[in-house]
């Protein structure tokens, strides 16, 4: 099955602009949206994507301040959570899947305290990395660290919600063991990977997407 890729540029109510990009057919209104950590990197999960292409469209976009998708002005989360909604809305996207990666699982958790209508290969290919953006919101993640609101967040969160995570990930996995716990998530560790699981367990991954992408966007 050959999957299509479309590309766009799409303009946010500030004037930024963000290019993003679509994988599969984008005819069909449920979807998974991929978001990238940082923050402050560019997009980097183009090799995801395709793993589960074919049962649904697949966007993903390069976060303002990063990639292709140039920005100068200040950066706040809640401006990042508005980008996402805006997106959500330029794609004509009704119901999404978040698959979200590092900072990107911030960013879906903030979304879905604000939105929780919506909530029914190399190092070298992530530079640069603005690190003014980085500092911005990272200083802001910290002055309201979402700790403190996972209460609000667990009453928030879609119905199908589960954690992903290499068992070796430095970060370190007791963490997202935690989360797991206080959040009353089903956690799959995947043996033999850290921080970026798809990169050695390719195959594990991708059987654990798309199961979890079949379960909810359905056949």
């Amino acid at each position: 099955m050959t999957l299509v890729e479309t590309h766009g540029l799409a303009s946010m109510s500030d004037e930024a602009q963000l290019r993003w990009v679509a994988l599969g057919d984008t005819t069909r209104q449920a979807a998974v949206v991929m978001l990238h950590g940082g923050p402050g990197l560019p997009d980097y999960l183009g090799d995801v994507a395709p793993m589960v292409a074919d049962l649904a469209p697949v966007y993903r976009y390069d976060q303002r301040g990063t990639g292709r998708s140039p920005w100068r002005g200040r950066h706040s989360l809640a401006r990042h959570v508005d980008d996402l909604t805006e997106l959500l809305d330029a794609w004509d996207v009704p119901e999404a899947v978040l698959i979200r990666h590092s900072y990107g699982t911030d960013l879906a958790s903030r979304f879905c305290l604000r939105h929780w209508r919506w909530a029914a290969q190399g190092a070298r290919r992530r530079r640069p990395v603005n690190w003014a953006m980085n500092g911005e919101l990272g200083g802001e993640g910290r002055a309201d660290p979402l700790d403190e609101r996972l209460a609000d967040l667990r009453a928030c969160l879609p119905a199908r919600t589960e954690l992903l995570g290499g068992a070796e990930d430095p970060r370190p996995v007791s963490a997202l063991e935690s989360l797991a716990l206080r959040l009353d998530l089903p956690l799959t560790r995947i043996e033999g990977a850290g921080h970026e699981p798809w990169l050695e367990q390719y195959d594990t991954v991708r059987a654990h997407l798309r199961r979890f992408v079949q379960g909810s966007v359905g056949p």
